[in-house]
């Protein structure tokens, strides 16, 4: 809408709504004693409490605490409308919702999401609420007899509004819990119940109204003008407590037993509905066959067998029993749609009657308004007295008239729904025993899954009528009141939608990591494949030996100097009584001593070595290498590092993979990544060991030059030879010699026998491939750890 046509229509509908709201005119002395009421009896003086539109209904707004009264609602009622202003206002005043009495969220959604709990505490606490207000403001009382003499001018009245009479009209019975509510609130207002109860009803009265009475006669002392906050929470703590430990488990069981009731009304229910639809299956095969549809025939079949496969338990029923819920049934149909059709037709008078009377006043108006154009002074004040009151009495049937279409349009609604089965009144009260009894039966013989359907229905639909019931009688300024069962049922579904959506997510999010994954691992080289095992240990080997080796990083400071950098407080303590440590006072910087290491690894490749021992065995030599090889960078006057790899078997002669000149590249990793490809052949030691001497006396270390020997077997080559170089330790100028002993079972005796006999400087068994089952390190991890220690205490070597 173009803004200058928007502003002028705008403008237009602020003038209807200003001449719409002067129709109807409420005398201010009126209105300022309903305003008056509700802020006096609600000890709220910041409430507000506001006229409305004409029309447009009074409510209630408890997030600011304000009350709007439409003007019709006023004029038409205005004793009503003190009513229900002192009411509200006394809930306000004493009325505490479960979390101000000190219960838990827990504790508050256990106890109000039972059906029946939250209606129980209303219907004690309406009372309650007015006896404060008519002790507290005497004026009141009057008020407060005639709106509930009205309410209560039938027996067995349940205190409703249409929307609870349109579900009770559905379900075909007032449920027991509603009943045992409203005769509550009936002995207190008339200290009678009335004249013919439902027995378990009354049996409920009976067992608990000396409790009720005792409720709603526990409240603030009324007398007290200044109230005492503490006071109000503890009597209505009281309230609750009572009615929650005493006449709850009561009252509970007159709602499990509308639970049961509705439950097989839910049941019937859909018996019936099934049972309409396979009379019109039935009647489309008919159809079917005389068209000759045979594809339509087989899908109608299908339909066929599963609907009788549905109602075959119904067909357990005696035939007494079928017969009479048939009849009870249909009378009870019956009975409402011509209850349900003398309403509308009442209505439908109403809407014609209040038409009339607009058509007759309009025609008033008129008359009076070209008598006002002619008259001057008293009189023309007078006519136009007369003309608002006309109009404002021409908009109430114009209200009355929208009211009554909107329950001809309900009543409407639930004539079709009872005469399309959606909806069923169920003859509860008209039913035998014996007929009861063989329903319970046969609900108890139902599958699980489908009990659990029906259960879950009538839960639904008691909650309802809860909900619905408990809007006419709950505080409606109190901010703090326990959410309904519908809000508590949308809340919890939109939270296991969230959690739903979050795990989809988190799915979704793990299927893509995988496939990326997936993705990479493809792209990888088989190199990249085994490093990605090992990682983790590269890192943490890398970052312990870089500690060992260049402590300067991480602050390295030593006590106990004459001099020095900083003063170490504890020894100056100290030297008051101690002369000594005068001279032990400061703390100096460690000068970084130079490390100087060399590392060969002589990787056996003969044939024994295949399979997963040569992985596992290159997975340690992956770590400890790179990790090696990131030490390097900090190569300085202060530290040198070097390594090298060797292969060895007869077939391979010492293959160099890494040489000590070399840094860790990719063509190095090919090598590394083709080592499982050379493993073939028998244990030539010797020439492996040779070489290893030969490259590491070339590239000596000034702090430790160790040769490493990985294998799984005795040398078979060259025996004596080997057992010579190794023994000549002046020929190995100082070169410790180790043998890393890659086999699954060689003792350790055994071990240290080898080690003598051929000459090595120390052995450690240390398995390639770890036992089943075992919770030991694995090869990479141990190696990690030796190499660690080597450099931590190489004297040890």
């Amino acid at each position: 809408m173009p803004k200058n046509i928007e502003k002028i229509y705008n403008s237009e509908k602020q003038e209807r709504e200003k001449k719409f709201s002067q129709e109807v005119e409420i005398p201010r002395k009126d209105w300022q004693t309903l305003e008056i009421i509700a802020k006096k009896v609600g000890g709220d003086f910041g409430m507000e409490v506001k006229l409305g539109k004409p029309g447009q209904g009074s409510f209630f707004d408890p997030e600011n605490g304000s009350i709007t009264f439409d003007p019709l609602y006023i004029k038409e009622n205005p004793e009503l409308a003190k009513f229900v202003a002192g009411h509200e206002g006394a809930h306000r005043a004493i009325s505490c919702g479960p979390d101000k009495i000190g219960l838990s969220k827990q504790q508050i959604l256990e106890k109000y999401s039972q059906p029946g709990f939250g209606y129980l505490q209303n219907a004690i606490e309406d009372p309650a609420v007015n006896d404060w207000m008519r002790k507290r403001f005497p004026g009141l009382r009057e008020y407060v007899e005639r709106t509930y003499d009205e309410q209560l001018k039938e027996e067995n009245a349940v205190l409703s509004n249409p929307e609870v009479q349109k579900i009770a009209t559905q379900l075909g019975y007032w449920p027991k819990f509603a009943q045992y509510g409203s005769e509550i609130i009936r002995d207190w207002h008339q200290q009678r119940f009335s004249k013919k109860l439902d027995p378990a009803v009354e049996k409920a009265l009976k067992r608990t109204i000396e409790l009720a009475r005792e409720s709603i006669a526990t409240i603030p002392d009324p007398q007290k003008v200044v109230r005492d906050r503490k006071e109000i929470i503890e009597t209505a703590k009281k309230r609750f407590e009572n009615n929650t430990n005493y006449i709850w488990p009561e009252a509970k069981k007159l709602v499990e037993m509308d639970l049961r009731t509705e439950e097989q009304r839910q049941m019937l229910k859909e018996s019936r509905q099934r049972q309409k639809e396979l009379e019109q299956k039935r009647e489309e095969m008919e159809q079917a066959k005389k068209e000759g549809d045979e594809e339509r025939q087989k899908e109608l079949q299908k339909d066929i067998k599963r609907l009788e496969k549905e109602l075959d338990p119904f067909n357990g029923l005696p035939d007494d029993a079928k017969k009479e819920l048939q009849e009870q049934i249909d009378k009870a149909i019956r009975e409402r749609a011509e209850q349900l059709n003398k309403d509308i037709e009442e209505k439908q008078r109403q809407i014609e009657e209040a038409g009339q009377k607009q058509e007759e006043l309009e025609k008033e108006i008129q008359d009076l308004e070209e008598k006002a154009k002619i008259a001057t002074g008293k009189e023309k004040e007078e006519l136009e007295k007369q003309i608002q009151e006309k109009k404002a009495g021409k908009l109430a049937q114009e209200m009355k008239q929208k009211q009554a279409e909107q329950e001809l349009k309900n009543i409407q609604d639930t004539l079709n729904k009872i005469k399309s089965g959606k909806e069923m009144p169920y003859p509860e009260g008209k039913l035998s025993d014996k007929t009861k009894k063989e329903l319970e039966k046969l609900f108890d013989k139902l599958p699980r899954k489908q009990r659990k359907k029906l259960q879950n229905k009538a839960r639904e639909q008691l909650e309802d009528f809860e909900d619905t019931i408990n809007k006419e009688i709950e505080g409606k300024l109190n901010k703090d009141n326990p959410e309904s069962h519908k809000e508590r049922r949308e809340r919890e579904k939109a939270e296991r939608e969230a959690a739903q959506k979050t795990k989809e997510s988190e799915e979704e999010m793990k299927r893509l990591e995988k496939e990326l994954e997936r993705i990479r691992r493809e792209k990888m080289t088989g190199y990249e494949k085994i490093r990605s095992e090992v990682a983790v240990l590269i890192d943490d080997l890398y970052y312990r030996l870089r500690k060992i080796l260049v402590p300067e990083e991480y602050g390295g400071e030593e006590l106990g100097w004459p001099s020095g950098k900083e003063f170490d407080i504890n020894r100056a303590m100290q030297a008051e009584k101690d002369i000594l440590q005068r001279e032990k006072m400061w703390i100096r910087e460690t000068l970084p001593e130079r490390k100087d290491y060399r590392f060969l690894h002589l990787v056996d490749l003969s044939g024994s070595m295949g399979g997963e021992k040569i992985i596992e065995t290159l997975k340690g030599l992956i770590v400890v290498t790179e990790a090696v090889d990131r030490i390097e960078n900090f190569k300085s006057e202060k530290l040198e590092i070097g390594q090298e790899i060797i292969g060895f078997s007869n077939d391979v002669l010492s293959t160099p993979i890494k040489s000590f000149k070399e840094r860790f590249s990719k063509e190095i990793q090919n090598k590394l990544e083709k080592l499982p490809s050379l493993v073939g052949g028998n244990t030539n030691t010797y020439a492996g060991t040779l070489k290893a001497l030969e490259d590491l006396r070339k590239n000596l270390g000034e702090s430790g030059n160790f040769l490493l020997t990985f294998s799984d077997g005795k040398p078979n080559y060259d025996i004596e030879e080997l057992k010579e170089t190794l023994k000549n330790k002046e020929e190995r100028r100082g070169i410790k010699v180790g043998l890393i002993w890659l086999g699954e079972s060689e003792p350790e005796d055994n071990l240290q026998e080898l080690i003598q006999e051929y000459g090595y400087d120390f052995g450690i068994a240390m398995p390639a491939v770890k036992p089943t089952g075992s919770k030991e390190k694995n090869f990479a991890e141990k190696l990690a750890g030796l190499l660690e220690d080597i450099v931590k205490n190489p004297e040890k070597y």
